[in-house]
C-alpha cells in the first residue's frame, strides 16, 4: 500500500499544470455542504469519517448501488495534501484527492489481497490500482492551506475510466461511480490522538 502510495504522489507531482487537474469547486454555499456532510455522516459512527456513495459495473451492467462508512486521512508533503478515503482493511475501494494550490486531481483507487486488477487488457495484474477519471469533482468547506495538522472537509464525485478485475475466474470489464463525504484526519497522529475520530 505504502509503495503504491509513493509512486501515485510522484506522478501527480510531475503532472502539475496538466489539463486533467480541476479547480476546486466552490459553487455550493460552504454552510449548505458543511450541512450535507454532517447529515450523511450522522448515519454513520463515530469510528468513521467518511461515507462512500457508490455504483459498480461490470461490463457496463450496473451490479450494486449502495453506500458505506470508510475512513479518510491526510498526508501532507512538499505543499501539496493527499487526501485518501478507503472503505476496507486488506482491500476494498475508495478515493484519492491531492489538493495542490487552487487546483485538485482525484482518482479511484481499488485494492485486493490477490493479483486481480489491470488497468489494459494486457497488463500483468496487480494487487491495486490508481484509475484515471472520466469525471472529477471536488468541493470543499475551506479554501485548505495544505498545512500539516490541517482538517479538510468536502465532497468529491468521481467517475473511473474502466479497468479489468478478476470476477468467477475470469477478467471483466469494471467501473467505478463514486461521491464521498469526509472530514479528513490529518497525518501523523500524534500521542495516539485523533481529531475527527474516536479511538476504538
Amino acid at each position: 500500500m505504502k509503495q503504491l502510495y509513493l509512486l501515485f504522489l510522484t506522478l501527480c507531482l510531475c503532472s502539475c499544470g496538466n489539463s486533467q487537474e480541476q479547480k476546486i469547486s466552490s459553487e455550493l454555499n460552504t454552510g449548505e455542504l458543511n450541512t450535507e456532510i454532517e447529515n450523511k455522516l450522522s448515519d454513520s459512527n463515530q469510528h468513521y469519517n467518511c461515507i462512500i456513495e457508490y455504483n459498480r459495473y461490470e461490463n457496463n451492467i450496473l451490479k450494486e448501488s449502495n453506500k458505506t462508512s470508510a475512513l479518510a486521512f491526510t498526508r501532507f508533503e512538499n505543499g501539496i495534501a493527499t487526501v485518501t478515503g478507503f472503505a476496507g482493511v486488506d482491500e476494498g475501494f475508495g478515493f484519492v484527492l491531492v489538493l495542490s494550490k487552487d487546483t485538485c486531481m482525484i482518482r479511484s483507487e481499488v485494492e485486493s489481497t490477490k493479483e486481480i486488477f489491470k488497468l489494459k487488457k494486457n497488463d500483468i495484474p496487480t494487487f491495486g490500482l490508481f484509475v484515471p477519471s472520466k469525471y472529477e469533482k471536488a468541493t470543499l468547506v475551506n479554501n485548505p492551506k495544505r498545512e500539516e495538522g490541517e482538517i479538510i472537509k468536502g465532497k468529491v464525485d468521481v467517475k473511473s475510466e474502466d479497468y479489468y478485475e478478476k470476477i468467477d475466474n475470469q477478467f471483466k470489464l469494471v467501473r467505478l461511480e463514486i461521491t464521498a463525504y469526509f472530514i479528513s484526519e490529518p497525518m501523523p497522529i500524534k500521542k495516539g490522538k485523533y481529531k475527527t475520530l474516536v479511538k476504538k
